[in-house]
C-alpha cells in the first residue's frame, strides 16, 4: 500500500520503461506492442510465461528475477510504478506449469486483474490472498495445451484525470 501511495512518477514513461525493461528481462529478444486509447493502455509483449511462483511474486510484489548481469531489472519493485497509470490492472496470457513431465499453458481467467485501488492495509491484503488463491487454486484446476498464446497482455484503464496528468 505505502508503494503504491509513495508513487510519485508523474509521468507514464518510467511506467513504460519499466514494462519494457520487465519484457526484455523475460526474452532477451521480446516483441512488444503498444496500444493506447481514449480509455485504456495496453502493453503487450512475446516472451516467456508466467509460471506459478512468478505470478504469485508479481502478485506480493516480490522479486522473482535471479541474478543474471544480462537482466536489465534487479528488485522487482518497478512494476509498481505502472500503477501510474491504473490501480486495477487487468492481465491477459498463459501461466506455464509443469504436469506429469509435460509443459503445459493454462491460460489466465478472463476477468484476472491486480486490484491495488484500497487505502486500507485489511481490504489490500483481502485483495491480495483472492488473487493468490487464483493462482494457487483454480489456476491449476483449469484445461490448459501444449502451446502457448504468443502475447502476454497488461491492460490499465484510463480515467480523465489520468491522461491529463499523465
Amino acid at each position: 500500500v505505502q508503494g503504491i501511495a509513495n508513487n510519485k512518477t508523474r509521468s507514464g514513461e518510467r511506467a513504460i520503461w519499466e514494462l519494457m525493461q520487465n519484457a526484455r528481462d523475460f526474452s532477451r529478444h521480446a516483441e512488444i506492442l503498444i496500444r493506447l486509447t481514449s480509455k485504456s493502455f495496453s502493453f503487450s509483449h512475446k516472451g516467456d510465461n508466467f509460471t506459478l511462483d512468478t505470478l504469485s511474486r508479481l502478485i506480493k510484489q516480490q522479486s522473482s528475477k535471479h541474478y543474471d548481469e544480462d537482466q536489465v531489472g534487479q528488485y522487482g519493485t518497478g512494476f509498481m510504478s505502472t500503477h501510474t497509470f491504473s490501480t486495477i490492472v487487468h492481465i491477459a496470457g498463459d501461466v506455464l506449469v509443469e504436469h506429469k513431465g509435460k509443459r503445459l499453458y493454462i491460460p489466465l481467467p478472463d476477468d484476472f486483474c491486480l486490484n491495488r485501488s484500497f487505502d486500507v492495509k485489511r481490504d489490500f491484503t483481502k485483495e491480495m490472498d483472492r488473487e493468490l488463491h487464483i493462482v494457487e487454486n483454480d489456476i491449476p484446476r483449469r484445461s490448459g495445451s501444449e502451446e502457448s498464446h504468443p502475447y502476454t497482455t497488461f491492460t490499465y484503464e484510463l480515467t480523465d484525470e489520468k491522461i491529463a496528468n499523465k
